[in-house]
């Protein structure tokens, strides 16, 4: 299963991005990061999210790459 942006590519790792299906419909990924960083990691093994794979590899956990994106430090 993968659900991507309209032009079929994944949708972009920004924190205002809305899940628009699954048991976090509705929120960002912001707000989903806060409370479920699985599903975060979950969502860029599907490639529904491009997270980069070095800052998975440095340990970095789901909700601190999106508070990095918030920031815009990568």
């Amino acid at each position: 299963m993968s659900a991507t942006n309209e032009d079929c590519s994944p949708a972009p790792c920004s924190p205002k991005f809305v899940v628009e299906f699954g048991k976090h419909k509705g929120k960002t990924l912001e707000q989903i990061a806060e409370q479920d960083d699985a599903y975060i990691l979950w969502l860029d093994q599907e490639n529904v999210l491009n997270i980069e794979q070095e800052f998975l590899e440095a340990g970095f956990t789901a909700e601190e790459i999106i508070a990095m994106k918030r920031t815009e430090v990568f």
